[in-house]
């Protein structure tokens, strides 16, 4: 096997996908109705692409047909001879990625950054660290066609071990020493171009079918270069393969909520998401994480069915069976922040025996050896400690390690240079909005039960507060007459419009991004797509519904309170009561951005919501006594701005107002000394506008 990978490293290191591009982009005028004819009886569509002879290719041309048991298009084989204008795309990118590739790292030492336990004040001003070991001269090499297990202990650094390589690891943590790929230096962009990395948590949109899950991620991750019906291809492929084919058109599910595909699935779907760029190499933490025993299998099978055909496999596992543990070509032991051992499954076996003098029992698992012996007894902690230690010092004297470093050593150097105007995005910014919006409106859509319930809860809330202040005024030929009750009525009318507008708009941004935030995470920092497009796509599916609902609420209450007597006032109070909910929204955006979880988002919405509603004008007229500092909060007060327009929407055209007390000087005799007694100006009414979008 390794001798074929070799061999094969020597002939080509093109791009895997390039020769599929250049085919596809060739017309198909220059195809012979001969060569034609002859490939149509000679080859059946279910035949492996095998290369014929060196001046012939073979090329996949799509044809649509309409089965009902079909789930992409089925695939077509011609016969195309090797031509001038193939040989233009043979060199299409002016870089190149080797097919195979051997990940080897020396000297890598982890550390992380501790606070010190003396609180003395002349620490406090020292800017000195601490720091703490994580992995100390850690080494080893991995090559095309070798599966490498990491193991260890808990806590030995088995998955900090493996975000180092791929250069995932927290920017708390200090890194040095040297990772390389084919014997040279790498850089995080680099190995972002020859790598997957797929991790324990398995995080979906569970509104999506399995299908439009993988065609997403085939969209913005696979090469931009690459036409849609190849990516589509692939999408069908890594079905098959992962035998998906049956649950393509499933929704994945929200565990607890709504049922989908089963755990199993979903891991597999997992591996189906990272493996359809077909990468060299393939990162993966704890692949066998909550599955059974048959599950487990099936996922190492995989890994080396890969591996076989020439991948690069590195996998955290913490304690795989004697059958899972077989699969395995080498594995690296690690504990006490050390290497113990690293190496073939049979030499592992040889030095804890000859080297070690400890021998695993007949009929014992092997990974259950090692573990016992690596791990730490809680009983003799210090004796344990020391022995582990032994260990590693041991190893690191023996002639394992002297012909580790000599593989390492004797990697032959193969550069490959990424390009100048290198993008770590694979698709363009316009693929990305558009199925990004795609992604969300689909979700938005398909959560029934949410949808509904707003729409309800927006009806409820605006016929109960069309009820309590039901016609406030006495309408006289589509005049209202108010008297000096009904002001109070009126007040409590539009505040309780601002105030319902603000609390639904608050709380449902509120709730919009921390159950997406992990998969957000994970989509960016694997280049799936920008943080922009992101929020500008969650945007654009939500703003429609941030004006249908506030509509909605605005016509209930407005013919209900009977402000319906100035005909010219509706149009401010809808578009009011809009901007009002928008600038809810948007605060309560700002909340859910910064809240790591929803608990805490929604803890901050009460104190937000008060200290907006304080400042509004409606409870208290700030005086001269007021410090300074606490009337610019009012500038940035959602109700603020809203109440002021709303008033003066409403008060502005009222000319007469009834007073039915003896003192005159008691009574509001006009609109506009309402709005004098509240310090409301009408000259500010496009100032109240602007504020409100701005917000």
């Amino acid at each position: 096997m390794k001798e074929n990978i070799n061999k094969s490293r020597k002939k080509s290191t093109e791009f895997s996908y390039v020769n599929e591009l250049a085919l596809e982009s060739l017309s198909t005028n220059s195809l012979s109705n001969k060569n034609e004819e002859n490939n149509d009886e000679s080859l059946n569509q279910n035949e492996t692409l095998t290369k014929l002879n060196p001046n012939e290719e073979i090329i996949i041309n799509f044809q649509e047909e309409n089965k009902k048991d079909e789930i992409m298009k089925q695939p077509k084989i011609l016969l195309m001879s090797k031509s001038d204008e193939y040989k233009k795309y043979e060199n299409l990118e002016n870089f190149s990625i080797p097919k195979y590739i051997t990940l080897s790292w020396s000297h890598l030492t982890i550390k992380a950054s501790i606070g010190s336990k003396n609180k003395s004040l002349f620490n406090l001003c020292r800017k000195s660290k601490r720091f703490e070991t994580i992995l100390n001269e850690v080494k080893g090499i991995v090559e095309p066609g070798e599966v490498l297990a990491l193991m260890g202990p808990s806590g030995s650094g088995k998955t900090t071990l493996l975000n180092a390589l791929n250069f995932s690891v927290k920017n708390s943590l200090s890194v040095d020493g040297k990772i390389m790929l084919n014997g040279c230096q790498v850089d995080p962009i680099k190995m972002s171009m020859v790598s997957c990395y797929i991790q324990q948590d398995d995080l979906f949109f569970g509104t999506l079918t399995v299908k439009e899950h993988l065609v997403f991620q085939a969209m913005l991750r696979m090469d931009r270069s690459l036409s849609q019906d190849t990516k589509l291809r692939r999408v069908y492929q890594v079905l098959k393969e992962f035998n998906l084919e049956k649950r393509a058109n499933v929704k994945i599910g929200i565990p607890g909520r709504k049922k989908g595909i089963s755990g199993g699935e979903k891991r597999r779907l997992t591996f189906a998401s990272e493996i359809l760029t077909d990468p060299p190499v393939l990162f993966c933490d704890e692949p066998t994480s909550g599955l059974d025993s048959k599950m487990a299998k099936s996922i190492i099978s995989y890994l080396k069915k890969l591996a076989e055909n020439g991948k690069t496999v590195i996998c955290t596992i913490h304690q795989p069976s004697s059958e899972i543990f077989s699969m395995f070509d080498k594995i690296c032991l690690l504990s006490q922040s050390r290497v113990a051992f690293f190496g073939t499954r049979e030499n592992a076996l040889n030095f804890f025996e000859n080297n070690l003098y400890k021998k695993c029992p007949p009929l014992t698992n092997p990974a259950d050896f090692y573990m016992d012996l690596l791990g730490v007894d809680v009983n003799d902690s210090a004796n344990s400690q020391n022995e582990i230690r032994n260990y590693c010092e041991k190893f690191s004297r023996s002639e394992y390690n002297i012909e580790l470093d000599k593989r390492i050593e004797n990697v032959k150097p193969e550069y490959f240079s990424s390009p100048s105007n290198f993008s770590p995005y694979k698709s363009n910014w316009c693929v990305q909005m558009s199925c990004l919006i795609q992604r969300s409106f689909f979700n938005y859509i398909r959560n029934h039960k949410v949808v509904l319930t707003d729409i309800l809860m927006v009806i409820v809330t605006a016929m109960l507060g069309g009820l309590i202040f039901f016609q406030t005024g006495e309408k006289d030929k589509n005049t209202c007459h108010y008297n000096q009750q009904s002001i109070k009525n009126v007040i409590y009318a539009i505040f309780y419009t601002v105030t319902v507008s603000v609390i639904f708009s608050i709380m449902g941004a509120v709730m919009a991004f921390p159950p997406e935030i992990p998969i957000y995470y994970r989509e960016h920092n694997a280049s799936v797509y920008r943080s922009d497009t992101y929020y500008l796509s969650k945007l654009i599916v939500e703003l429609p519904v941030y004006i249908i609902l506030p509509a909605i609420h605005a016509v209930i209450l407005y013919y209900m309170f009977g402000f319906d007597c100035d005909k010219n006032s509706f149009a401010v109070f809808l578009f009011t009561d809009i901007l009002i909910s928008n600038a809810a929204f948007s605060l309560g955006h700002v909340l859910s951005v910064l809240s790591p979880d929803a608990n805490l988002a929604v803890s901050l919405v009460a104190p937000t919501i008060a200290i907006q509603m304080l400042f509004s004008g409606f409870f208290l007229t700030l005086t001269s006594r007021t410090p300074e500092f606490l009337k610019l909060i009012r500038y940035s007060s959602v109700f603020n701005y809203g109440f002021d327009l709303l008033m003066a929407n409403h008060w502005e055209n009222v000319e007469v107002i009834l007073c039915e007390y003896d003192i005159e000087l008691l009574c509001a005799v006009t609109g506009g000394s309402i709005l004098n007694q509240e310090k409301i100006r009408l000259k500010n009414k496009s100032a109240y506008i602007i504020m409100l979008v701005f917000l």
